[in-house]
């Protein structure tokens, strides 16, 4: 059985024996402990985390950290020095798949089984900050034109597939951080009322809500109902798209990721927003296959799943 302490030990590992660097302080503010081997210093001579980009396994992925982590919904010390988080992991996918954004688009069209032919857009306006211009990581909608309770996609792009149709496919990152219901299970039928109109839009009447009552589903329901908002009403409700997926990437391993996705999946009541699990050797295959995405895919992989192999000490950790 694969535990939070196999991937704890995968990242101390890639610290020391990649990064050459030291264990740094918790980034959870009620620890008390000096260090923690899976986080980051949060200085080593002479260089922070956020100029060395030590968190990110690409020049590409720091890159767009850097840029993207103004003005958003980015924890600065779980993004730059908690290698457990699934930020950063969020933003190592993104970053990555950014620099080959063709190669992506080929990689989705395997992943999905969609005839992807590449990226589209939501938004017209450059100056527009919630505008979605192909893949991107930590966005959202207008939070007053859809669900209006301050849900965020961890990864999200708007796709164009063959016979111009466009649909949107949101990921949700996962790596060591568990589903959290994000409220009591005896408020959660209450919870759910509220939600009523996007339920029904799914197809989830009342009949099928009993299931989603148990086990913790309502985090990844949640970013289920943003998705669909987005195929039904575009950016601002005046545009719709011909579908959408909504995903969870996690390790194989990871049981409570998977039920969450089927038993959201069994309450669907309609096919136009449709939900999957990838784990994160899935996407990585899949990127794999595409030769300008696998040195990045080999290193994501030796990074999260496998461990690294001893080289010499350099920003991408290649």
């Amino acid at each position: 059985m694969v535990t939070k302490r196999h991937y704890e030990q995968l990242q101390s590992r890639w610290r020391q024996e990649v990064l050459r660097l030291p264990a740094g302080p918790p980034t959870h503010p009620t620890s008390r402990l000096p260090t923690v081997e899976y986080c980051l210093p949060r200085e080593f001579h002479g260089s922070t985390p956020v100029e060395g980009g030590w968190n990110f396994v690409s020049g590409a992925a720091h890159d767009y950290a850097l840029g993207r982590s103004a003005g958003f919904n980015v924890f600065d010390d779980r993004l730059w020095r908690n290698m457990l988080s699934s930020q950063p992991l969020a933003f190592n996918i993104a970053g990555g798949l950014r620099e080959h954004l063709a190669s992506a688009a080929d990689a989705f069209a395997e992943l999905t089984e969609w005839p992807v032919i590449g990226f589209d857009r939501l938004g017209e306006s450059v100056t527009d900050r919630h505008a979605l211009d192909g893949l991107h990581a930590e966005w959202a909608p207008p939070r007053s034109r859809h669900t209006g309770d301050g849900s965020s996609f961890d990864i999200a792009a708007p796709l164009r597939l063959g016979g111009h149709r466009r649909v949107f496919l949101s990921i949700e990152v996962k790596y060591t951080d568990d589903f959290s219901s994000g409220v009591a299970a005896r408020d959660l039928a209450t919870k759910l009322e509220q939600y009523r109109p996007h339920l029904d839009a799914l197809g989830i009447g009342d009949a099928r809500r009993e299931p989603l009552l148990r086990g913790r589903t309502f985090q990844f329901l949640r970013s289920v109902m943003l998705t669909d908002s987005v195929v039904r009403r575009g950016l601002r409700g005046d545009d719709r798209l011909d579908g959408g997926l909504a995903t969870v990437v996690a390790p194989a391993a990871d049981a409570v990721a998977r039920e969450a996705v089927a038993t959201v999946s069994a309450a669907l009541g309609t096919t136009r927003t449709q939900v999957a699990f990838w784990s994160l050797d899935d996407l990585l295959d899949g990127c794999a296959d595409q030769a300008p995405l696998q040195v990045w895919a080999d290193t994501m992989r030796r990074r999260y799943l496998t461990g690294p192999v001893v080289v010499e000490n350099s920003r991408s950790g290649a």
